[in-house]
């Protein structure tokens, strides 16, 4: 009779176990989904980074939302005009 409550024990500990390592294999995958990630660096025609150029990604907030985007710095003499093609 023991036997068969430490079998039930035993089931239910790997069903807890894989519940929570599926939860945490969730949330990881949100993790990355949300995760800015990282600059790539603006390129030249043969692939080669051009010297001076700089990439960022911001966050900023718009009407109560968070907007994450890539924003080019440094490739033109003015900001505004980088900004605005």
């Amino acid at each position: 009779m023991a036997s068969f409550y430490l079998q039930k024990a035993g089931r239910m500990m790997w069903i807890v176990l894989c519940f929570f390592l599926t939860i945490s294999l969730v949330l990881l995958g949100l993790l990355f989904a949300w995760s800015p990630g990282q600059p790539q660096p603006f390129r030249d025609e043969n692939g080669k980074p051009l010297p001076g150029s700089l990439s960022e990604k911001i966050r900023v907030e718009i009407n109560g939302v968070a907007q994450s985007a890539g924003d080019p710095v440094g490739r033109c003499a003015e900001r505004n005009k980088c900004a605005n093609g």
